[in-house]
């Protein structure tokens, strides 16, 4: 027996979330961001090396 379609609505509902970090997204020049904080930004030449730069930034929500 073949089953031609199981017909799910697979289409989740975003969350307040997801819709922040999407405009966050539109609004938030994050290139120009990394780029005027790069050059202050450790480099992790010993110890633990840092988490990414723009992981940082990200952080805050």
């Amino acid at each position: 027996m073949k089953q031609a379609s199981l017909k799910l609505d697979l289409n989740v509902k975003k969350t307040r979330k997801q819709m922040s970090l999407e405009q966050m997204e539109e609004v938030v020049p994050w290139a120009a961001l990394v780029e005027l904080i790069a050059p202050y930004y450790p480099e992790g030449k010993t110890g633990r090396p840092p988490f990414s730069l723009q992981t940082m930034l990200r952080v805050q929500t």
